[in-house]
């Protein structure tokens, strides 16, 4: 089983985070089980890493959890692949703009998004893949999206009959 984990942390990052999202979650992760440990896959200050759950809610708040219906073995398999790599510390601070034009009715793209590396909304986003297609997502750029974004789609997504996500906690 794969899902999506919500979280909400302490420091001040995640309050301006959830602040400017007026949101309840503030970082999105990958969670999984692999070889019996379960782990959650995130991109986060120092780049994408794999850490295991019991370590990551001890410094961090549990929001929400999703499971995800369709096959994303493929988006796993790349997610694993990229660990290590950069966190966007430049694209985390391009949604300033995003957020005040979305505020006014706007869309922007992230003006200083980089392509070597991400953020946690648009890692996770990245289990959609052209084999197996999260439709809710559909349309949807990675680089707008936050986390209480993603929470909110997966809330509205759970509770239709063909859905992509089934709420675990």
């Amino acid at each position: 089983m794969v899902t999506l984990v919500f979280s909400r942390g302490a420091g001040p990052l995640s309050r301006f985070i959830m602040l400017a999202t007026r949101g309840r979650a503030s970082h999105a992760m990958i969670g999984l089980e692999l070889y019996g440990v379960e782990i959650l896959l995130h991109a986060t200050i120092g780049g994408v890493q794999a850490t295991t759950r019991a370590k990551k809610f001890k410094s961090c708040r549990f929001v929400a959890e999703y499971e995800i219906l369709q096959d994303v073995s493929v988006g796993v398999a790349e997610a694993l692949r990229r660990l290590n790599e950069r966190f966007d510390y430049v694209g985390l601070l391009g949604y300033i703009p995003v957020l005040f034009w979305r505020w006014l009715g706007r869309k922007i793209k992230n003006p200083l998004a980089s392509p070597g590396a991400t953020v946690c909304s648009e890692f996770v986003m990245e289990l959609d893949s052209e084999s197996a297609p999260i439709h809710s997502w559909a349309g949807r750029d990675p680089e707008r999206m936050t986390p209480e974004d993603l929470l909110r789609i997966c809330e509205a997504d759970a509770e239709t009959v063909d859905g992509c996500f089934r709420r675990v906690a």
